[in-house]
């Protein structure tokens, strides 16, 4: 009931009541993508095995409505993103903010979204996952990995859509003021 209420408060600041939304959540393997849809339709953390297949889920709290398509992030499913891309209002992008390794190919990832001219409107949020880890990147070493940092490449890029946000599905941090940005920006 705790976490109903929580949620519902977060709507209610958020003035989503009256609002729907499709939403892509995309990024690598295990940068957190499942388990912040679980963590937003029944408000606990649960880890996940990869996602192998593409699939929709909708969650409903009050008048609220959103369409969340969790396509994965392995391989064989990267090519797929572009066949969501029509159809989404926003699109969550998620980076496993300690793991470094992953790190060049998340970015060649973003960048390949930000330079979709079919999506050059639709607002980002980047999801910094995974800051309850000790080696974790903090917001500036995330931005700079990820080729976002430069005021030319704000202005250049189109990048004023665009945001990053540090969090930690697993303890509920910081997910709650990337949905702020995000609400303000959705049609």
């Amino acid at each position: 009931m705790i976490v109903i209420n929580w949620f519902k408060k977060l709507l209610t600041s958020l003035n989503l009541f009256k609002k729907e939304a499709k939403i892509a959540f995309l990024g690598l393997e295990n940068a957190g993508k499942s388990s912040l849809l679980i963590r937003m339709k029944h408000g606990k953390f649960v880890q996940v095995d990869p996602t192998i297949n593409p699939k929709s889920e909708i969650i409903e709290v009050g008048k609220v409505r959103f369409k969340a398509f969790d396509l994965g992030g392995h391989d064989n499913v990267l090519k797929l993103w572009g066949n969501y891309y029509p159809f989404v209002d926003a699109i969550i992008f998620m980076v496993d903010a300690s793991c470094t390794e992953t790190l060049p190919k998340a970015a060649d990832e973003l960048w390949k979204l930000l330079e979709n001219p079919k999506i050059k409107h639709v607002p980002i949020l980047i999801f910094g996952n995974k800051i309850d880890k000790g080696e974790a990147l903090d917001q500036q070493s995330l931005r700079e990995a990820l080729g976002i940092s430069s005021p030319d490449n704000k202005k250049d890029n189109n990048l004023e859509r665009v945001e990053v946000f540090m969090c930690s599905v697993a303890k509920n941090i910081g997910i709650l003021d990337g949905f702020k940005w995000l609400n303000n920006r959705l049609p």
